[in-house]
């Protein structure tokens, strides 16, 4: 039996489904495009709790490249320079550079707080997943997202903040639309039983 692939939407084809104001289209965009209840397409700006900035990160090995366990995002550019340190002229970010970035973070009795930026307690309460918030951030997310959990919203505000920081043009926000449906239908061939047809 040969294979049919269909081929992935146009920015012309999605067009009439999609809002003509680019608030509208980020905020589709950030909700993201699920199949079979899975999100389709990592990417986000986060607060790097090495320094303290905001900087984005996208697919999937972006986000294992980027993220400790349990101690927050840490961005290239950090990575990068712990490297420098470690390994002067060394292309590349080795383990021993996110080991010792990590290390310290497991020391350092605070992170910065996902909205504001401002320093909060490493301590559970100010916790939301691998981010940290402040009580007045906390509230503010909840009180503006009052149909979401607390982590919800703001997986929501990383991924519009990407969004924003990313696309400068309403075809830039077409084409991340697009590849966010493209995604979504490798995703649904992948995981289709193999007499069914192909999306």
């Amino acid at each position: 039996m040969s294979e049919h692939k269909s081929p992935p939407p146009s920015a012309r084809d999605l067009e009439e489904l999609w809002p003509k104001d680019p608030r509208s289209i980020i905020q589709l965009c950030a909700h993201g495009v699920e199949h079979q209840g899975m999100r389709v397409g990592i990417f986000a700006a986060e607060v790097c709790q090495a320094c303290g900035q905001i900087k984005i990160f996208d697919g999937w090995v972006g986000a294992v490249a980027t993220h400790t366990g349990g101690q927050g995002f840490i961005c290239l550019g950090c990575l990068n320079a712990e490297e420098e340190r470690l390994h002067p002229g060394h292309i590349g970010i080795g383990s021993e550079a996110f080991r010792a970035i990590r290390d310290r973070l497991e020391q350092r009795p605070d992170r910065y707080c996902e909205i504001c930026r401002e320093r909060v307690p490493n301590e559970p309460p100010f916790q939301a997943e691998h981010h940290w918030l402040c009580d007045s951030c906390r509230a503010l997310l909840q009180e503006q997202h009052p149909g979401m959990t607390t982590e919800q919203a703001l997986r929501y505000l990383i991924r519009e903040r990407y969004l924003w920081w990313t696309c400068r043009s309403m075809d830039d926000l077409r084409a991340f639309r697009v590849k966010l449906e493209v995604m979504r239908q490798a995703m649904a061939n992948i995981t289709r039983e193999p007499d069914s047809e192909p999306v």
